[in-house]
């Protein structure tokens, strides 16, 4: 059996893969409009160079130029051979080879042409690859060293593109903190890319050759600044060695724990199929499993049976710390699901709040830090009010964005709550650059993103440092002028903290006793099972107990009878007994007989007399035997009647309780229907258990009032809050000290997340945003599209995390891994841990739906496959993308609840059939043609372009639509997942004379299943029916789109 792999194996593995997947750098391209990429050659100018033509080309306002430069570009294909040459090939996997090219370093290049020399960044990938030749993987050092090394070369790098000593620009430059070299010659570049070359000795190896640099714009106010993301290496590296050490020292959660438990470690005996364990549903569902508050969503439309589950089991497994996994298809609520989540969350630290005597009591001190002049004053927290962060992660740009925008949108929450919803909107305004109805999420991330976050909610850029402006108190701050100028504003006001503690505290009783209410209507059913249970065996516990009455009785009779036979016996032996008395001899008996006869008589005397006591004790026994017999049929008796007695006020129970459910249902809606439960699959999962408009807006008023007292809490320690603030905006800018104290920063944080409870970020950003953060700093990761997530992207965010909930889908687009799994096999078996963990063959997802408790199996191609809770009501797409999707995705498993819209005077989706055999690689010019024809077509019923996406599979159909279709949204498949339209548009293209593109579009079912789920309203599929049809997944959905010939 193989040794299951150990946690830290699994991390070194995946650090190993990182090392050797970098970033390709982009294709030349100078005739792109957006961002021409150009090789630089000794015979042009180049790009910053005053005539080159982007030099001359016209700018947006604000904006100014800037270049990024690659210096040594190298094919992928090169590190595979490397890699395998060395480790070996895996003679199972496919030939595979890595796709693209990357550089030795890069940097970036301002307009007029200096380096930014902080930008400098060695090729993690290039410098692994010398490791790989020397040592070599043997060594115990093989990928260690590499932030020393590239110290080392960059630092070599830089003297030679260090400006000169009269350089007047550099040095006013490198005074404000943008230290840059001299104005760029190609031979500079040349010379530098041949010093890092020869540094790593892989000219042989990698055989760099080219230099190209892309052109772009970045604000005219930040000409200097440099994003901290890298833009060569992986984003996950420094965190997975990071992560690494921890967990060899022990110093690990349990949520990362769940994700890497070993191959053998999980108990799938344990998996409770919520597809078939009703009475566990029944259960979760109970009315005091539901959070006390709820978000108060449009339309006042509660969650539906497994959004509602997922809630209700997730925050409950998750009291102390864990990983929970959902499973959500296109379409399912997902970010319903999360906001409830949130509400949730915000409700229970306001309990906290409420219990505090003041509001000051929050706090347990103080802790300071320095940035440049200024002493930054941080409070601590109690522990108690700590733990409630929540932070939202994805792999993908287009989530994080989705979910921070539809949490604090103005539609996010019913209209009819609006007046009430009083937390900071015009500032959440201001954060989202959208009207907002609260401030209660921000998008952070990089550091672009954490600087304009800044400069909308604590002060704008102009604004000067604390300390040397003063608050006007005559007027009140407005947004524009930063939070922080709202909280100078607020130490003046009164604040009635009591008054908001009682308000709180009136919204969660008024709940608690419409609970209180469901709460025993959800017994009732228990009890009535009970009852009925106790019922249908009642007959046969009566026939029981009266067959046992009778067979006392027969005992009680029989010995009864035996009874009366051992007395006659008594009697008969005492007669005989007294007749042999009366026949005692005489004395001239006993002299004549020498004593003869009084001895015999003695004799038969004592036998006689014995004769008496053996009776005499056999009737005594029997007397007992008799009375034993005599109180077991009376207790046989007794339980009888007790019986019937119970059995007749069970079934009186029985009626009053029917009748108290009967009554309840006139009085509560979405009272569960057991019978419906199971036999009703989808009416049970459009279901709403419990939820009326009554319960649903007593819950969200709850949270209503949450946000109110934490905007007390906020008034009453607007000083406290104010500092703590300004420590976070350093934490956020990056200039926090390395010696200020860990859990001052976390205080900084704690303070912001209790303002604005819910912060964002992708992956690729983490570990940068929270650097100073350690095991379970955070409260709750919520990862959102973790099915299109590298396991190791999610490594760090869970070792920082107490609890998360991992949100996404095995069925839809799968993880983007750029080296080949003839590389992978090779590094996982030197780091000897198993096949599970392969970054191609698996996902975030996968893995916290592994060792999920609830769940249910979804039939796969090969077998099936374990996920999460599932999320099963769908409600974006039409008929017949709906039936498309759940057939070649999910086996059926998902329920239709898209809600009726008015009639679209369209086309009805359909295949639109076209024959063609010139094809530029993968693009069909007639396909383009007829996309362009059904879009002119479609303005004119009154389609607006702007609810049309034209889709496809490749990146070059795109490229070419892009071109002819300037005014529509284009996109591949894999940028589309996240998003919907009313119309798509899906050109298929694929060259005819090559059928491998079509084969690797259909392998899987999760591209087709993210093309169609797309659609609200109309799909629309152009491209040549018989040839595609012939593959799986494609047939289904020639099957269930109307032909439509061109």
């Amino acid at each position: 059996m193989t040794a299951p792999s150990r946690p830290e194996a699994i991390l070194d593995f995946w650090r190993a893969v990182e090392f050797f997947s970098p970033q390709t750098v982009p294709k030349a391209n100078p005739a792109a409009r957006a961002e021409p990429v150009e090789v630089l050659r000794e015979d042009a100018l180049l790009p910053w160079e005053e005539g080159h033509r982007w030099a001359r080309r016209p700018r947006p306002p604000g904006t100014a130029n800037r270049f990024t430069v690659y210096c040594g570009i190298y094919s992928l294909s090169n590190v595979s051979t490397v890699l395998e040459s060395v480790l070996g090939k895996d003679p199972e996997s496919a030939d595979e080879r890595m796709d693209g090219e990357s550089c030795l370093f890069a940097l970036l290049v301002t307009r007029d042409g200096r380096p930014l020399l902080e930008s400098i960044t060695l090729s993690s990938c290039a410098w692994a690859v010398s490791r790989t030749r020397q040592p070599g993987p043997r060594s115990r050092n093989w990928l260690e060293g590499f932030e020393e090394e590239a110290e080392r070369i960059v630092g070599q790098v830089k003297a030679r593109l260090a400006p000169d000593e009269d350089d007047e620009r550099a040095r006013e430059l490198a005074e404000k903190s943008f230290p840059v070299g001299r104005p760029l010659t190609l031979q500079d570049l040349q010379d530098a890319t041949r010093i890092v070359a020869e540094s790593l000795g892989v000219n042989q190896m990698l055989r760099p050759s080219e230099i190209r640099a892309r052109c772009g714009l970045v604000s005219s106010r930040r000409p200097y600044s440099i994003d901290d993301n890298d833009f060569l290496n992986s984003f996950f590296l420094r965190d997975l060695r990071k992560v690494s050490e921890q967990v060899r020292r022990g110093n690990v959660g349990q949520g990362l724990r769940d994700y890497l438990t070993p191959e053998m470690g999980v108990d799938v005996s344990r998996r409770i199929d919520v597809r078939e364990r009703l009475d566990v549903l029944f259960e979760q569902l109970a009315p005091n499993l539901f959070p006390q508050g709820r978000w108060p969503s449009k339309g006042h439309h509660p969650l539906v049976f497994s959004q509602q589950f997922a809630v209700n089991t997730a925050l409950p497994s998750l009291s102390e710390a864990g990983l929970f996994a959902v499973n959500g298809p296109p379409g399912t609520g997902k970010t319903t699901l999360l906001r409830d989540l949130v509400a949730a969350i915000v409700v229970e630290r306001a309990k906290r709040l409420a219990n505090l005597k003041a509001p000051a009591d929050a706090f347990t001190g103080k802790l300071n830090w320095k940035t440049g002049k200024f002493t930054r004053a941080v409070a601590t927290w109690r522990g108690d009010l700590q733990g409630f962060e929540i932070v939202v992660a994805s792999a993908n740009n287009g989530a994080v964005e989705n979910v921070t925008r539809q949490i604090p949108g103005r539609d996010a929450i019913d209209e009819s709550w609006r007046r009430e919803a009083d937390y900071f909107a015009e500032y959440g305004t201001r954060i989202l650059g959208e009207e907002a109805w609260a401030m209660i999420a921000a998008r952070l991330g990089n550091k672009s993103n954490r600087a304009d976050f800044l400069s909308r909610f604590w002060h704008p850029e102009d604004q000067e440092e604390e300390g040397q402006t003063k608050r006007d108190p005559a007027r009140p701050p407005k947004p524009e002028d930063g939070f922080r100028k709202l909280l100078e504003h607020l130490q003046g006001e009164t604040i009635s903290w009591a008054g908001a503690v009682k308000r709180f505290r009136a919204a969660l009783n008024a709940e608690a006793r419409i609970r209180e209410e469901r709460q025993h209507i959800h017994d009732l059913f228990g009890e009535l099972r009970d009852l009925q249970g106790k019922l249908d065996i009642a007959p046969g516990v009566e026939t029981t107990a009266a067959a046992l009455l009778e067979q006392c009785y027969q005992e009680q009779r029989a010995v009864q009878e035996t009874l009366e036979q051992a007395l006659v016996q008594v009697r008969t032996a005492q007669d005989r007994h007294e007749s042999h008395l009366k026949t005692k001899p005489n004395w001239l008996e006993i002299l004549f007989s020498l004593g003869g006869v009084s001895r015999t008589w003695r004799a038969r005397e004592q036998e006689l007399s014995q004769e008496v006591g053996q009776a005499e004790t056999r009737a005594q026994q029997l007397r007992a035997t008799h009375a034993d017999a005599t109180r077991k049929a009376e207790r046989a008796e007794r339980e009888l009647q007790l019986h019937r007695e119970e059995k007749r006020q069970w079934a009186g129970r029985l009626r009053e309780a029917q009748n108290e459910l009967t009554q309840a249902r006139e009085r509560v809606q979405n009272i569960p229907s057991l019978a419906t439960w199971a036999t009703d699959e989808e009416a049970r999962e459009l279901s709403a258990p419990w939820t009326d408009r009554e319960w649903n807006d007593a819950r969200a008023q709850v949270f209503l009032e949450a946000l109110r007292l934490h905007k007390a809490f906020l008034a009453a320690n607007a000083e406290t809050m104010r500092r703590s603030l300004h420590a976070a905006t350093d934490v956020l800018s990056g200039s926090v000290p390395d010696s200020a104290p860990s859990e001052a920063v976390r205080a900084a944080w704690t303070a912001l997340f209790f303002v604005i409870p819910v912060i964002s970020t992708t992956f690729a950003s983490f570990d940068r945003l929270f650097s100073h953060l350690g095991r379970e700093a955070l409260g709750y990761l919520l990862i959102d599209e973790a099915g299109q997530a590298i396991p190791q992207a999610a490594a760090g965010a869970l070792w920082r995390s107490k609890r998360a909930i991992v949100v996404g889908d095995p069925m839809q687009l799968e993880p983007v891994v750029t080296i080949p799994l003839t590389a992978q096999q090779a590094l996982r078996r030197h780091f000897n841990v198993g096949e599970l963990w392969l970054p191609s063959e698996t996902s975030a997802q996968q893995l916290a739906d592994r060792v999920s408790l609830y769940g249910t199996n979804v039939p796969t191609q090969e077998t099936s496959l374990w996920v999460g809770s599932p999320l099963r009501v769908h409600r974006r797409c039409d008929q017949p993308m709906f039936n498309i999707s759940n057939q070649i995705a999910y086996d059926g498993m998902m329920v239709f609840g898209t809600s009726p819209e008015s009639t679209l005077d369209l086309p009805e989706s359909c295949w639109i059939d076209v024959h063609a055999s010139e094809a530029e690689g993968h693009f069909i010019l007639a396909e383009g043609e007829v996309a362009r024809q059904l879009i002119r077509n479609l303005e004119v019923q009154g389609v607006n372009k702007a609810s049309i996406f034209v889709i496809s599979p490749f990146r070059a159909v795109v490229r070419e639509l892009t071109r002819i279709l300037p005014d529509v949204r284009v996109g591949t498949v894999h940028t589309t997942q996240g998003k919907e339209s009313d119309v798509v548009i899906l050109v298929l293209g694929g060259n005819p004379s090559r059928a491998g593109a079509k084969t690797w579009a259909s392998q899987h079912p999760n591209l087709l299943n993210v093309a169609v789920s797309r659609a609200k309203h109309r799909l629309y599929v152009i491209g040549n029916r018989e040839d595609w049809q012939k593959y799986q997944f494609f047939s289904v959905l020639a099957r269930q789109l109307p032909l439509f010939r061109n």
